[in-house]
């Protein structure tokens, strides 16, 4: 990372290396006496470099990820792969849980008999009150 001094003026935009120098510090230019700061400038390491997206595409993110174990295209906070639920952080697949249900298999049938007499209890009570 090199540190390069950037001249505040639009009109003379100097720009000078300041090796020497903290980044953020307030520097006057050489050239105009105009303020300028020092910023950080990266090298070409740190730059993407992405192709233009051809017809019918979608340009992605440039920090999207990619999963190690499937090869999707993931989100740029997803920890988990939606595809092959493998975790980003290892890129081990993690197996589910299986699903336990807090009720016995029999419950669900049993309220729907309880309901089908109660409702059968009320029509045959409402018959006899208005036959009899």
């Amino acid at each position: 990372m090199s540190k390069v001094f950037t001249c505040g003026n639009p009109d003379c935009g100097t720009r000078a290396k300041a090796a020497n120098r903290e980044v953020g510090e307030i520097l006057e230019c050489p050239k105009c006496g105009q303020q300028g700061k020092v910023l950080a400038e990266f090298s070409q390491e740190f730059e993407i470099e992405a192709e233009p997206p051809k017809k019918g595409q979608r340009q992605h993110h440039p920090a999207r990820q990619q999963c190690s174990n499937c090869g999707a295209l993931l989100g740029v906070r997803d920890a988990f792969c939606p595809h092959c639920n493998a975790d980003i952080r290892t890129g081990t697949a993690v197996t589910a849980a299986p699903e336990v249900s807090k009720y016995p298999p029999w419950a669900l049938p049993a309220a729907i008999g309880a309901g089908v007499i109660v409702v059968l209890g009320v029509i045959i009570v409402l018959l006899l009150l208005v036959m009899g």
